[in-house]
């Protein structure tokens, strides 16, 4: 049976896929139909998810858990400073819907 994730990709046991709505990411476990939709079990949470609602990754895009967490991030102070500017001068009124 072909089981296609969110963007068209198949999915199969022993493929790694991240649900969408979380980004909980892990290994296809099992996979089954019910209630006329397919469903794939992630092995690390031991949980099922649809599987219109996963999206299979290629060995690039996954991120080992420690290189996530060890990942260095850089600080731009001028970059930080330009979307700060962008909200501009915010103030609080007495009309703030324009309701009446």
């Amino acid at each position: 049976m072909d089981i296609k994730d969110a963007i068209g990709r198949n999915i199969e046991i022993g493929k790694t896929v991240r649900y969408t709505a979380t980004g909980t990411t892990g290994e296809v476990e099992d996979l089954k139909i019910k209630d006329e939709s397919y469903w794939v079990k992630i092995q690390e949470t031991d949980m099922w998810y649809i599987a219109d609602a996963v999206e299979v990754l290629y060995d690039n895009e996954i991120l080992d858990k420690e290189d996530y967490y060890n990942k260095e991030e850089t600080f731009n102070e001028e970059s930080f400073k330009e979307k700060q500017s962008d909200f501009g001068e915010a103030g609080i009124g007495d009309n703030v819907t324009g309701g009446g």
